[in-house]
């Protein structure tokens, strides 16, 4: 191997850790957000924790921190096997990587809202906000009941939307709660 050869691997490296470290910081982000939900647990609020989508967000996290451990042994052998077809190994390995951080990141951001829905206090907070009942115009699902969409008024006196991955508890939830909703 030649310096030529050794730069090229550090800088491949350097790249891979520092784009993985920025996708997993948002994804550690987005996890803080849910996390904080927890101190409403000791309130006396009406919790839905979507087990589904907490796992499935959390599967993706550790396929990606297992790809990133065969980049990194791949890099590793790169040079201990001086063979050429290292380098093609170790770009595939790390093409795959970089897919899984993406799905990560994407699933994460669809996902992540689901995960906690809380009523308290004539009030629902779900991803970081706290929507108060008469300011939300409705709830409604779309007609392949895969999202369940909030419209409500926020404090600048906007119309806001947020959609919520479908799950039929939470539906539940709502209806029995009798928030205002027009589902399908």
């Amino acid at each position: 191997m030649d310096k030529k050869d050794i730069y090229n691997l550090i800088a491949l490296l350097a790249s891979v850790i520092g784009i993985s470290g920025v996708i997993l910081y948002s994804v550690l982000i987005q996890f803080k957000k849910q996390w904080t939900l927890h101190k409403f647990e000791q309130q006396k609020a009406i919790h839905f924790f979507n087990k589904k989508a907490f796992l499935f967000c959390l599967i993706s996290v550790f396929i990606s921190t297992f790809v990133f451990v065969f980049v990194l042994l791949s890099a590793g052998l790169m040079f201990l096997i001086e063979f050429k077809i290292m380098f093609f190994i170790n770009s595939i390995i790390t093409s795959v990587y970089f897919i899984c951080l993406i799905m990560t990141y994407f699933i994460w951001r669809i996902w992540s809202k689901s995960i906690y829905f809380i009523i308290v206090n004539d009030e629902i907070i779900v991803d970081d906000q706290v929507i108060k009942f008469e300011d939300i115009h409705s709830i409604t699902n779309d007609e392949k009941r895969k999202n369940i969409i909030i419209h409500y008024i926020n404090t600048e006196k906007k119309g806001t939307i947020i959609t919520i991955k479908y799950n039929w508890e939470l539906k539940d939830l709502i209806i029995e709660n009798k928030i205002n909703n027009h589902f399908i």
